[in-house]
């Protein structure tokens, strides 16, 4: 084999392989749905993620929630089945009604209370000479003499989600947040169509140059014209959790639009651009971040609650932070119970072979194993013996 034909094998191959990490874990009829729905952004770095072949999309379905226990892992929804303990202890940490952790643990921050939201998540890893730096996974012992899975993100990774309305069938993104990994830590930052009230209503009048002539349509404009529509609100975690997280702010409830093809019209064409450090609206010293509503179809989910929370990498990171936290440091007497959500400041991402979840309930035996396609594709490595 010539140098010419050695040269163009080797880039096809690793085209090849570039080109598997889109499917390792998301089924690619799923995926393409959701790229078929990829919202105009304005920003080139997140464009060239979204657009390509190396990132890896996962959502709930394809890599389901989990979390670590003293002897394994399984997912989140099973928790409760292995602790012996009362139901008011339970309902501490974990909703058995949704099958999820408590508020501020249970889903992405401003959605807990939105029946029409769908997320999709994607991660890009940097690369070194052409290939992903494998992330070594460590074992540490932490509680009563049971090991504990640690890995790190490069720096350079760059984890996001992209937050749409379920619309029938289909679904319209109206959010996409990431997080990227640096030295000290993960900058925030949110993309979204609207990133305040005044640009909504620019859009309104270019849309609909006949907008004053629809009720439903003015009323709307002078809603997001007037400083004046704020209303107080408050997000807080509950009985156990009381302590990771409290905001007060105020919230910004949008009237219907009363023009479902705007909607999709406005949420499909328009670009997509950072609210980092922005206010949706502001009235003296009140602020919201981001619109409510209490419509089916809006730029937001229904019952959308991040106005509260500012984009910033401290505001965000007031969740984030608590990965990786034992249970007991919230319940003493539920020591045995491991750990919870996450590992690295990351909540939605693990590398277990979830095929092994149900050993843990029936043997009571460490049944963490990696997942085989995350080691096919040397995302994971093993730092010591063992799978």
């Amino acid at each position: 084999m010539n140098q010419g034909i050695l040269l163009a094998f080797t880039l096809w191959l690793c085209a090849a392989q570039a080109a598997d990490l889109n499917t390792v874990i998301m089924p690619a009829e799923r995926l393409a749905k959701i790229k078929e729905n990829l919202p105009l952004v304005v920003d080139p770095t997140l464009g060239d993620i979204l657009s390509s072949s190396e990132t890896l999309w996962y959502d709930h379905k394809s890599m389901v929630p989990s979390y670590q226990d003293s002897v394994g892992a399984s997912s989140n929804d099973k928790w409760p089945n292995l602790v012996a303990a009362s139901e008011s202890i339970i309902g501490g940490l974990h909703d058995r009604s949704r099958k999820r952790w408590q508020f501020p643990f249970g889903t992405t921050a401003g959605t807990d209370d939105s029946p029409n939201v769908h997320v999709s998540n994607f991660l890009s890893l940097p690369q070194t000479g052409g290939q992903v730096p494998t992330m070594p996974i460590t074992k540490v012992i932490l509680n009563d003499n049971r090991p504990e899975w640690r890995w790190t993100y490069p720096v350079g990774t760059v984890f996001g989600e992209i937050i749409s309305i379920v619309d029938g069938a289909s679904t319209l993104p109206v959010e996409i947040r990431t997080r990227t990994k640096y030295p000290a830590g993960w900058a925030m930052n949110a993309f979204r169509p609207f990133p305040r009230a005044s640009d909504l209503v620019s859009a309104i009048k270019q849309a609909r140059p006949q907008w004053s002539n629809n009720p439903t349509l003015r009323n709307l404009v002078s809603h997001l014209e007037d400083p004046a529509t704020l209303k107080p609100a408050t997000l807080s975690a509950k009985a156990a959790l009381a302590s990771t997280f409290q905001q007060s702010g105020y919230l910004d409830t949008l009237p219907e639009f009363g023009d479902d093809a705007l909607v999709r019209e406005l949420l499909r064409n328009t670009i997509f651009r950072s609210a980092y450090n922005a206010s949706w609206k502001r009235n003296g010293t009140e602020r919201t971040f981001a619109a409510s509503t209490k419509a089916n179809l809006s730029i937001v989910p229904k019952n959308y609650t991040a106005g509260l929370l500012e984009v910033t990498d401290d505001s965000c990171m007031r969740c984030h932070k608590e990965t990786n936290r034992l249970v007991s440091e919230f319940y003493d007497a539920l020591y045995l119970y491991g750990e919870m959500w996450g590992m690295d400041g990351i909540f939605s991402f693990h590398p277990y072979d979830e095929s092994k979840y149900p050993q843990l309930r029936l043997e009571m035996v460490d049944n963490r194993k990696l997942n085989p396609k995350l080691q096919q594709h040397k995302i994971f490595r093993m730092a010591f013996r063992g799978e």
